[in-house]
């Protein structure tokens, strides 16, 4: 079955990989935070202040001639809002400043008849002063607006009763100076204009009195109902308000970057991804990283020489699931490979051949990777002699195993010996099968470390000629692609798959210690890091372990 890069994650592995970048998301979180703070420390405080100001509905003819019915629709109260900031409200505003008359803000209050007049300053009393001035002048050229209309509507009235007035004077005075004898027939004459005149003097008085009722009733088309008062905090920067929406902005931006980050980053890191990329392969070791190793000593063995740590206890449960796994099948040779360098693949060789040694087994573990060897460093063993001259006739292959000293069981190492010019063609060659053949007489159980399968087809060639093959993956480190190309490599060769390890464990795959053990692996650098005639401490590429 082929893994599928496309599996939808589960809530699980959500959980996995924001457990996994929570130092990223708390990174980014912080960032984002301290940029707020720092931001509005460095702010000037700005002060806020609001006065409110009440339109009231008139009782007669209001400005421009409307009717209380119609000067508080929502087009009136909206056109008092652009009065605001109309030049006289601000000449007016100006005048009682001393100053040009700043910038405010003016909305209703919901749906009532009530304007908010707001003005900040950097000085909280000059805020208040600013908001008061705009109120009290709006105020007050509305008075004057509409004193003016119910001034220009009874001068109107008043000019068409002094024009019926005359009118009557001058028909009274028509009607005097006619001679006696003709009056009575000029005044009857006259009459429906007097009568006419005289009824114009009735309407336009009867009017004339409503208007000034209307005057006196009409009130204040407007007023302030809370003048704006000093304000005592700044409304910017609100500082907590800030940092609390910092603190949401930057938990969102840190969990979307880890997501990113984990979408991007296609390297296995738990053993669920493991087993999901190799299936049906089971994952039969979870070897827990370690994060700190002395530099100044050699490789060593932690299941030798520190026999009670986690790591060492993770090797001795790996070698329980071989030896479970072996009850089905004949598992004397054992390969062990990775699709990389710097895998770990030598440093669970030798840590998994003194487990199973102090079992009580003998073992032998055989250097195969010709062109980097690395076992006999975690040894402290020579590599003036090993596999290579045996292979040669250099040495009988009894007298090339070297041995370990183990608390039980039998631990003996063949070293790789000199490099050779041609490591493929050594390996696919019948001595290698008849060598391995000899050996698994001579042992329990053969360890043999491979190189990574990946960069050359050794281990490939390998595979064909031992019980079982086991695949090391480094957590963080290969690819989910890798890994897979690694594991099809293997099975178009018929490789003896049985399982893979999980090197560099999380605490979240069952280990919840750090540990600190890793090394290099220069794989493709063909230069001597030291004379084949003479051991030499570990190059200091060499001395990390896992890395």
């Amino acid at each position: 079955m082929e893994y599928n890069e496309t599996d939808e994650p589960e809530l699980r592995d959500y959980l996995r990989i924001l457990t996994r970048h929570k130092l990223l998301i708390f990174l980014v979180t912080a960032f984002i935070v301290g940029i707020t703070i720092a931001y509005t420390t460095i702010q000037t405080p700005v002060y806020t202040a609001s006065a409110e100001v009440i339109l009231s509905p008139l009782s007669g003819a209001g400005l421009q001639g409307q009717s209380s019915s119609q000067n508080l629709t929502p087009t009136y109260i909206n056109t008092q809002v652009q009065v605001f900031n109309s030049a006289e409200v601000k000449n007016l505003v100006s005048q009682k400043l001393h100053e040009r008359a700043p910038a405010i803000s003016v909305s209703e209050i919901g749906v009532t008849a009530v304007l908010e007049v707001s003005a900040s300053s950097i000085v909280p009393s000059h805020a208040a002063a600013i908001a008061n001035a705009y109120a009290s002048s709006f105020v007050s050229l509305l008075q004057n607006q509409v004193s003016s209309a119910f001034a220009q509507s009874i001068a109107g009235i008043q000019a068409q009763i002094n024009k019926a007035q005359s009118q009557l004077a001058s028909l009274n005075q028509q009607i005097s100076s006619a001679p006696v004898k003709g009056q009575a027939a000029l005044q009857t004459q006259l009459q429906p204009q007097i009568n006419a005149a005289q009824q114009s003097l009735t309407v336009y008085g009867s009017e004339l009195t409503d208007a000034q009722i209307q005057q006196q009733l009409s009130g204040q088309p407007a007023q302030v109902v809370t003048p704006a008062n000093t304000p005592t905090s700044p409304s910017s920067p609100k500082r907590s308000q800030d940092t609390v929406i910092a603190l949401i902005i930057g938990l969102l931006a840190g969990v979307s970057i880890a997501l990113l980050a984990e979408r991007l980053d296609d390297s296995v890191k738990s053993k669920e991804t493991l087993e999901k990329v190799t299936k049906p392969l089971p994952v039969i070791g979870l070897i827990p990283y370690v994060d700190s190793w002395d530099d100044n000593k050699p490789h060593s063995a932690l299941t030798l020489n520190s026999s009670s740590s986690p790591v060492a206890e993770a090797y001795r449960s790996l070698r329980t699931s071989i030896q479970f796994m072996s009850l089905d099948r004949s598992m004397r040779t054992i390969q062990i490979t990775s699709s990389n360098k710097d895998e770990g693949k030598s440093t669970t060789v030798a840590n998994l051949g003194v487990a199973l040694a102090e079992s009580g087994q003998k073992v032998i573990i055989v250097s195969c990777d010709l062109r980097l060897p690395k076992i006999h460093n975690f040894f402290s063993l020579s590599n003036e002699v090993g596999l290579t001259s045996v292979m040669l006739g250099e040495i009988s292959l009894e007298n090339a195993l070297q041995k370990v000293n183990t608390a039980r069981g039998e631990l003996r190492v063949l070293a790789s010996g000199p490099k050779p010019p041609n490591p493929s063609e050594l390996l696919s060659s019948q001595r290698t099968v008849e060598i391995i053949t000899e050996l698994q007489v001579m042992a329990d159980v053969v360890l043999i470390d491979s190189p990574p399968v990946l960069p050359v087809t050794d281990a490939a060639v390998l595979s064909r000629r031992v019980d079982a093959t086991l695949v090391v993956a480094m957590s963080k480190k290969v690819t989910t692609r890798q890994l897979y190309r690694t594991v099809e490599v293997l099975r178009q060769v018929n490789a003896p798959l049985i399982g893979t390890i999980l090197n560099g464990a999380a605490p979240e795959t069952g280990y919840g210690g750090s540990y600190s053990y890793t090394y290099g692996y220069g794989y493709y650098d063909t230069t001597p890091k030291h004379s084949a005639k003479k051991l030499q401490p570990a190059e200091e590429s060499s001395k990390k372990l896992f890395r």
